[in-house]
């Protein structure tokens, strides 16, 4: 048995921001200007830039399990528990929300997986092992193995596609011109969650911000976890001294759980807070070999 704590802290990481954003002061003096007008470099929209100005720091707790070969059991497992946070998950196609205060953004990254159960086992069933005779041949030489895994959902946010902070078209979007930047919504009470397919959360926690930045929290949200157990059952057959076959079933998502994938986060979607896909099901696969 091993226990650890692995950590990692991260500074001066590449990451993308609008250098052309104007401050939030500028829009709150000037509330009905166009964005263009208040912008740092006035005749130029937004500046796609990345620089390494973005940190991330990983705390975990991992703790190990080997059983070696015993009475034919070989048996392994693996738990993590861990937090990622960070100012920026990846250093493009997701853009600072205020590219004068990256620490806004700053929370549990999309990767951040708080808990992680592997389990991985070989049974080389001992029964008949010497496969003399016709029982020996049907019940002998007998092989299991598989990987369990227990995973929970990866943290993501509630997002909306209208206002901050308006003044530029019929729905605004004056501060975030920039595509890659993804607004966030007020979150307005405690997040329950009923991680049910035709409602993962409380949607009537999040309303839309106007106005202003959003005031929910960057990884706010757990998505679906995953229950896999992915099977082998092994035959291996004696046909002489020098001579053997082997036959083999495979079962990945041996017992068809459906492991759902993906929540819809847009408050301004008629599906928020709905599953809207799934892992794929039960897959079987069938081989042999011959061994001489």
């Amino acid at each position: 048995v091993e226990i650890a704590y692995v950590g990692n802290l991260a500074r001066h990481l590449l990451g993308e921001f609008d250098m052309n954003q104007p401050t939030v002061a500028a829009r709150t003096a000037n509330p009905t200007a166009d964005v263009n007008a208040i912008r740092p470099y006035l005749g130029y929209g937004f500046m796609h830039t990345r620089a390494p100005l973005f940190t991330n720091n990983y705390n975990s707790l991992q703790v190990s399990l080997s059983h070696r070969s015993s009475k034919g059991l070989t048996l392994g497992l693996a738990y993590t528990w861990s937090k990622d946070l960070t100012t920026n998950s990846n250093d493009r196609s997701t853009s600072a929300t205020n590219s004068n205060n990256f620490k806004l953004d700053y929370g549990p990254s999309s990767s951040n997986t708080p808990q992680i159960l592997e389990v991985n086992y070989i049974y080389d069933v001992p029964f008949r092992k010497n496969q003399e005779g016709l029982t020996g041949h049907v019940l002998g030489g007998w092989e299991i193995s598989g990987v369990t895994s227990f995973v929970s959902g990866a943290s993501f946010t509630a997002t909306q596609n209208t206002d901050p902070f308006a003044a530029v078209g019929p729905n605004g979007l004056g501060m975030v011109q920039n595509g890659d930047i993804a607004m966030r919504p007020d979150q307005t009470g405690s997040i329950h969650k009923t991680k049910k397919a035709t409602q993962w959360f409380s949607t009537s926690s999040f309303t839309p911000a106007v106005g202003h930045f959003g005031s929910e929290r960057v990884g706010t949200l757990l998505g679906p976890g995953l229950q896999n157990w992915d099977l082998a059952t092994i035959k291996n057959i004696k046909l002489g001294q020098y001579l053997k076959f082997q036959l083999r079933g495979e079962y990945f998502n041996a017992f068809n759980h459906t492991n759902f994938s993906t929540v819809d986060s847009s408050v301004n979607d008629s599906n928020f807070g709905q599953v809207t896909a799934a892992h794929v099901p039960r897959r079987i696969q069938i081989g042999s070999k011959l061994n001489f």
